[in-house]
């Protein structure tokens, strides 16, 4: 028994009215199957691609933070790294106190 018969043995039984609920209901039960789908390969996505990527990113930013500190050490151990500054600049970094 195919849809199309059941779609006709509601109209039969029950009428006109109740089969057209009945596809409204089958219809929009439909739609929000698809949409799960969707949503869950999207969130599958987020999962694999962009935590993957966030890792990345933030590896990257505590490689070069590290280097830029590497960096600040040896232009306070090497003066003439410092006398490269433009007049009014500075390459010395100073790390704020936190607490």
């Amino acid at each position: 028994m195919g849809p199309e018969q059941i779609v006709l043995g509601i109209l039969e039984k029950a009428g006109p009215i109740v089969a057209a609920i009945a596809f409204f209901v089958w219809r929009d039960w439909k739609r929000e199957d698809r949409l799960s789908s969707v949503i869950e390969t999207m969130q599958q996505w987020q999962r694999d691609v962009l935590m993957s990527q966030l890792n990345e990113s933030t590896s990257v930013v505590r490689a070069n933070s590290a280097a830029l500190e590497a960096f600040a050490v040896a232009v306070q151990t090497r003066p003439c790294i410092a006398e490269l500054a433009e007049p009014g600049e500075t390459l010395v970094l100073r790390r704020e106190a936190t607490g």
